[in-house]
């Protein structure tokens, strides 16, 4: 099973029993679960993973991101001169 975001489905102050039901299945043999969560400790101390991956975005990632959805996306493209990119600038 696969939880995206789990620190969108509720507010972090706000008492939810889906964490819970998350750390019983993982009490589960043949269950597999991967959770993905910007960093909240009352997340973590629930969710107890036997492998962590911290991904951390550069921001050369970023820029190649916006930059790459602006030349897809026409009506973006002629919003914004090519000037303007942070990559064109540093040329």
């Amino acid at each position: 099973m696969v939880v995206d975001a789990l620190d969108k489905c509720f507010p972090e102050e706000s008492p939810n029993n889906l964490l819970e039901k998350l750390r019983s299945l993982m009490n589960i043999p043949s269950a597999r679960l991967m959770v993905t969560s910007q960093h909240i400790p009352s997340i973590e101390s629930v969710i107890c993973a036997d492998t962590k991956l911290e991904i951390v975005a550069l921001e050369s990632d970023s820029e190649a991101l916006v930059e790459a959805r602006i030349s897809k996306d026409k009506m973006l493209e002629r919003l914004i001169t090519r000037d303007s990119l942070p990559s064109k600038r540093k040329s």
